[in-house]
């Protein structure tokens, strides 16, 4: 096959933003908006994986991007600042002590820190789910339901991906598309 045999022969955004139609059918796709809070197990994702009579065909792509040395080094200490202050402003500004929440964000961040410094990376990630199915009988509020429920079931906080549903799909495909290199960020945003 070349090129342009793949891919759908049309195809079209719904004028909502909020699935994507082509060739017969109908997919949706859904993005991380919130990493799982806690302790993350191996586990984690397996109610998402694991195969479901009631979701027709569903991908998940975990996609990650892993940050320069020197860049994991400045996110380690801003992180680990960040959360000191944190901890103490109130203790300084008002006499109260530090939440625990607070004291455990110090303690996971200076971890992540010295992890770092002594050779651990660090790495973007995200998760996309699509969903697809015949157009005919497409019920995407039922599937919303299915996959917000199994999201959370999977500590994963998600949001439809409104507006860039064809390039989430494509992204989601796992065919190499690597988002980040089609996107434009301006100027003022990247410094």
């Amino acid at each position: 096959m070349t090129w342009e045999d793949c891919g759908p022969r049309t195809a079209l955004e719904s004028p909502d933003g909020g699935k994507y139609v082509h060739d017969g059918a109908v997919s949706v796709t859904w993005e991380m908006r919130e990493a799982p809070k806690g302790a993350v197990t191996e586990r984690v994702l397996q109610r998402l994986l694991t195969p479901n009579d009631a979701v027709p065909l569903k991908r998940v792509s975990v996609l990650y991007r892993p940050h320069s040395a020197g860049d994991a080094t400045d996110i380690a200490d801003r992180d680990y600042r960040n959360a000191m202050a944190e901890a103490h402003g109130g203790s300084l500004k008002n006499g109260s002590i530090a939440s625990a929440k607070s004291q455990i964000e110090v303690a996971a961040t200076a971890q992540a820190r010295m992890e770092q410094a002594r050779g651990a990376g660090m790495v973007r990630f995200g998760v996309l789910i699509t969903v697809t199915e015949p157009a005919g009988g497409a019920d995407v509020p039922k599937i919303d339901a299915l996959v917000e429920d199994l999201s959370r079931q999977s500590r994963l906080t998600i949001r439809r991906s409104w507006c860039w549903q064809a390039a989430a799909f494509a992204a989601c495909l796992g065919v190499g598309v690597i988002a980040p290199d089609h996107t434009t960020i301006p100027s003022f945003l990247s410094n």
